[in-house]
């Protein structure tokens, strides 16, 4: 099939599946992950991977950009949201957060960050 190393994965609709597990998923055994992230800033990220291992939804990073792909049968579509986060706007919400923590440190922008999800 293929392998491949995301720069960051997250199960989010199968995390109890994986919780637990160290190191590589083997996916022959469990369902790929939910989400693939890949930042295309240093290197191109080629889809056709992702697709023959299953991921769902699968977001490319540029230099200013953030593309959403969603696997619809055997190919990836590009779409303006996500599937997982269908009530955050993706595609300029993840560019802002990271801009923010290049400003102040990741584990700042991220507490304020959940503070802003828990005064919602």
């Amino acid at each position: 099939r293929a392998g491949v190393e995301p720069d960051t994965c997250f199960y989010v609709n199968h995390l109890e599946l994986v919780r637990g597990c160290e190191g590589r998923i083997d996916v022959d055994q469990l369902p790929p992950p939910d989400l693939a992230i890949e930042s295309d800033v240093t290197s191109r990220t080629f889809i056709e991977a992702y697709r023959a291992i299953g991921v769902p939804e699968v977001w490319i990073l540029g230099e200013r950009s953030l593309r959403i792909f969603i696997l619809q049968g055997e190919d990836y579509v590009e779409s303006s949201c996500s599937r997982l986060f269908p009530d955050f706007d993706i595609p300029n919400l993840v560019p802002q957060l990271i801009r923010r923590a290049l400003e102040i440190g990741t584990s700042t922008m991220l507490r304020e960050f959940r503070q802003t999800l828990g005064n919602s």
